[in-house]
């Protein structure tokens, strides 16, 4: 695996010694990495070549090192290039050779990269990549997941597009700005290979972004969709009024998008679609990619992909050809009930039955129950906190000092404050209580309160947020949150429903319920559905030839909620109680 960079140019202030301070700052860096990591450089000189020049320190002509760590070798080789007066580059390659399993995103030679790339800047002007395979390695494997997904993308819409609109429906529903741009990328490539030209290929000649967008701008109406541009000329010149009138009476139908295909994503997935084809468009120009970035871009793409999986099983329910109504129609004119109780199935009629035999699960039940409670107890402290918070007064009267009980009252004051800085201020707490501990006079602590009030106010702002935005309901449904709620840290805690099920004979589905930190899973527990299927044999008899079933697997999920919303509940009390003793 090989790479290559060069380093433009020596910064002001290193032209002596460069070379060797590259050299120390390498290993310096690696050091901070891997301590026993042990990096020696070779040197060659300028003298090596030409006898007569004595000072070594300055005609360093190039410096290598061979280290290895585990399986890997890696080879460094750093070359001084002087050009015109006083014009020199950096040139380094890494060169390295793996035994063993290789990783795409082998972190050893990352960080290499990183670390020898670093430490070559803080003396050079700029940094330029010329040759990157490990780059290229993890771009070929991330191209083929986005190529993948894509398409994926593309399929949904053009098979639901050609199950409700049938043939030409491209050209009749689609805003003629998307047609255009579909022909226009096309024609060159249709002019000059024509094996496949038969086949109808619109989709795939718009980019990533166009594929919600497209969709955004047409209507079932084929006359809006024509006339849309139009449209949209004269509402820039209207008045906001009179554009709400075309909006309401023009455009009175909504979208594509929002009439087709809205209700059958994650509600996020225009903001997840936006963010991956940015991301998308970083490789496929062939940016140098980050750790980072290579780790988020794979998340993205997981969660798009079951996105899009949800979606095709919805698809599969909601569009059904004439020939599986005829069938279905025909099934429910026989005496399917008969033939289902011989093998104790259930004729599951719709989604609602379902989801009332899986509310009806001890474990989905118990889920229900446990966060109606905790949650509802969670909000009543955040409340009884917040009374307390604002019963706080953080500023001494000179007016209330009896000046025989000075003293004491002073002292309380004190303690009182260094209670509430520990409780309240999450900034500087060491430093204020250091101050608290110092000082007895009453304007000082006075400050010291009016700073603290400011916690304070921050803290019953945060409350009244939590109060308002903490949530539960007892709804089943696909993409739906089964509750969220805060902590003191205002970490936002949330369980969610992803995934659903489609009413057929041979279906298997899953669903997940998955609880999150912030962005964090912290657990997931799930509920397997099998609608069962049979065969019907020639003497008559039926047998299950699929298993039907409805199973919970909630437990983990349910003690992991219960254990958290009990640990903040705790710390909340604790913080009432601390509280009320210094008021």
């Amino acid at each position: 695996m090989n790479i290559k960079f060069i380093g433009t140019g020596i910064k002001k202030g290193c032209e002596e010694n460069y070379m060797c301070l590259i050299g120390e700052n390498i290993k310096k860096c690696f050091k901070e990495v891997n301590s026993d990591l042990n990096i020696e450089f070779n040197y060659k000189y300028l003298s090596d070549r030409i006898g007569e020049i004595e000072d070594e320190s300055e005609q360093i002509l190039s410096m290598s090192s061979s280290f290895n760590n585990d399986n890997i070798i890696l080879e460094v080789d750093i070359k001084k290039f002087s050009y015109e007066d006083n014009k020199i580059n950096i040139f380094v390659t890494i060169d390295s050779k793996i035994t063993g399993d290789e990783c795409v995103l082998e972190e050893f030679i990352y960080d290499a990269k990183v670390n020898i790339s670093m430490a070559v800047s803080k003396y050079t002007n700029e940094i330029n990549w010329i040759r990157d395979e490990q780059n290229e390695k993890i771009s070929e494997c991330l191209y083929i997941k986005i190529h993948n997904l894509e398409n994926k993308f593309r399929g949904i819409i053009n098979e639901y597009m050609l199950k409700k609109f049938g043939e030409e429906w491209f050209s009749k529903k689609i805003v003629h700005e998307f047609t255009k741009k579909s022909e226009d990328f096309s024609k060159w490539y249709n002019n000059k290979y024509k094996t496949l030209i038969f086949i109808q290929s619109e989709m795939f000649n718009l980019q990533t972004n166009d594929l919600i967008q497209m969709l955004k701008n047409s209507y079932e109406d084929e006359v809006i969709t024509k006339v849309m541009k139009q449209i949209n000329v004269i509402k820039s010149l209207l008045r906001e009024k009179t554009a709400d009138v075309i909006n309401e009476d023009v455009l009175n139908n909504k979208n594509l998008w929002e009439k087709y295909f809205i209700d059958i994503f994650d509600t996020d997935i225009e903001l997840k679609w936006e963010e991956f084809a940015k991301m998308r468009n970083m490789i496929a120009h062939n940016k140098i990619i980050s750790k980072e970035f290579y780790t988020d871009m794979l998340n993205l793409i997981s969660e798009l992909n079951n996105i899009f999986d949800n979606a095709n099983r919805k698809l599969k329910s909601k569009m059904k050809s004439l020939e599986e109504q005829m069938i279905n129609s025909y099934i429910k004119s026989c005496d399917l009930d008969w033939i289902l109780e011989s093998i104790d199935f259930k004729n599951y009629q719709d989604d609602e039955e379902v989801i009332e035999e899986i509310i009806s699960k001890d474990g989905i039940n118990s889920l229900y129950s446990i966060t109606e409670e905790k949650i509802e107890n969670l909000v009543e402290l955040f409340e009884e906190l917040k009374i307390s918070l604002e019963d706080v007064y953080l500023e001494l009267e000179e007016e209330e000092i009896d000046e025989i009980k000075t003293n004491d009252i002073v002292i309380n004051f004190s303690q009182k404050l260094i209670t509430m800085n520990s409780i309240l201020n999450d900034r500087d707490a060491d430093l204020i209580e250091l101050l608290l501990n110092k000082t007895n006079n009453v304007a000082e602590l006075n400050a010291i309160g009016n700073y603290l009030a400011v916690f304070k106010n921050d803290m019953i702002e945060k409350l009244e947020f939590w109060i308002e935005n903490t949530s539960w309901n007892n709804e089943f449904k696909d993409n739906t949150c089964i509750c969220n709620y805060y902590n003191l840290n205002n970490d936002i805690f949330n369980v969610k429903i992803i995934g659903w099920f489609c009413i057929d004979f041979g279906s298997s589905d899953e669903i997940f319920i998955i609880y999150k930190r912030n962005e964090d899973e912290i657990e997931r527990g799930g509920i397997e559905i099998s609608f069962g299927d049979y065969i019907e044999h020639d003497g008559g008899y039926v047998m299950p030839e699929q298993e039907q079933y409805i199973e919970a697997n909630v437990g983990d999920l349910c003690s992991a909620i219960e254990t958290d919303i009990d640990e903040i509940i705790l710390s909340i009390r604790n913080c009432i109680d601390t509280i009320d003793s210094v008021n």
